[in-house]
This record gives C-alpha cells, sequence and structure tokens, in this order.
C-alpha cells in the first residue's frame, strides 16, 4: 500500500481528508503538538513516502520567527528528515487569500495578514523545490539541495465548515492524478490556479 505523510489531519478539512486518503493509502498524520516540537528533525515511521501534504497551519500567527518556524521552516525540516522517491508527490494546501486585491478589491483583510504571508511562502518554497529539482547547474547556489520528488501547491478556494467531504474527495482525486504541472498551484476542480 502507499504511503502518506500529512500534517493537519486530525480536524475539519484534515480529518475528512485522511478519510478519504485511508482508501488508498497507508496514512500517518503529525500531530499539531508535535509540528511545534519538530525541533531540527522529525523521526519518520517509514523509510520512504509516496505522498506527503502540508495541511495545517499553526496558531497564533504574527510576523514573527515562531510564526515563520512552524508554518513554513518546519515543512522543509520534515522534508530533509523523510525519503522521497522520484514519484513521490509533495503537496501544501494554501490560500487565494494572499491575491487580496485579486479576490476582494474593495477589502484588504488586514487582520489574515500573517495568514496569508505564510501561505504566499510556502507556494515559493513548492515553486523553488521544483526549480532545484530541475536545476541545470548553470547557476549557482548556496550548498543547493537534492530535492527528487514532485512538488504541487492547492487552492481549495472558500470552504464551508462542516462540509469537508466533497473538498476531500476532490483533493483526493487531484493527489492521484499523474498528469500534473511540478511547481504549480491547482484549484479543486483540476485545473491551474491563478496563483
Amino acid at each position: 500500500m502507499l504511503r502518506a505523510l500529512i500534517t493537519g489531519g486530525g480536524s475539519k478539512f484534515g480529518a475528512a481528508f485522511v478519510k478519504e486518503l485511508e482508501k488508498t493509502h497507508e496514512v500517518e498524520i503529525i500531530p499539531r503538538a508535535v509540528i511545534k516540537g519538530i525541533g531540527q528533525k522529525y523521526n519518520a515511521r517509514h523509510n520512504s513516502y509516496d505522498l506527503v501534504f502540508f495541511n495545517h497551519h499553526a496558531y497564533p500567527e504574527a510576523f514573527d520567527v515562531p510564526t515563520y518556524e512552524q508554518n513554513c521552516l518546519v515543512n522543509l525540516r520534515i522534508l530533509e528528515s523523510i525519503n522521497l522517491h522520484k514519484d513521490s508527490k509533495v503537496f501544501w494546501m494554501i490560500s487565494f487569500g494572499m491575491l487580496i486585491r485579486q479576490r476582494w478589491p474593495t477589502d484588504d483583510y488586514t487582520q489574515w495578514a500573517p495568514y496569508f504571508a505564510m501561505k504566499a511562502m510556502n507556494v515559493h518554497i513548492m515553486k523553488w523545490l521544483h526549480h532545484m529539482k530541475t536545476y541545470d547547474g548553470t547557476e549557482v547556489y548556496p550548498m543547493p539541495p537534492k530535492p527528487i520528488a514532485n512538488y504541487y501547491g492547492i487552492d481549495p478556494g472558500h470552504m464551508i465548515d462542516d462540509h469537508w467531504d466533497t473538498p476531500a474527495k476532490r483533493v483526493h482525486t487531484l493527489v492521484q492524478r499523474d498528469d500534473l504541472l511540478g511547481g504549480r498551484v491547482y484549484t479543486l476542480r483540476g485545473e491551474l490556479s491563478d496563483i
């Protein structure tokens, strides 16, 4: 059976998605309490994973080091601590809210700025990892990583509380597709997002 590692799989959308994912994968959930205490390395249960899904968002949030650590850098630490293969897929659940002016031209949703900023950073991390996978060596980077997997983002749009099953089924269908373009963000309908 395929193996999946997921953060943020204990409640709401995450719990519904784990329920769907368990139909096709052996699922390992990294709980929020573990995310907050990961430090430099995650002690994975398995040697290799076919799917990694970053769904968590740690609170409280602000423009500070702990928020950045728990929402962005922890994902890199997890990836550095596990084994992936050329067919592994890594997904980030992100938010279209980072396109505030495009989506909501009359409101800036300032109270959500740290949340949107961390999601935007995760999109750039995902795109950078994809770039490094296809890196041809012509540019010089300090200690370039050696990513091997396939990296994607999912823009779920606005999800309605207590209506998690349909989005969970759509994401489950999406993560199983083999025709996705690496380094890109997809909507729940399986189309390329504006992000």
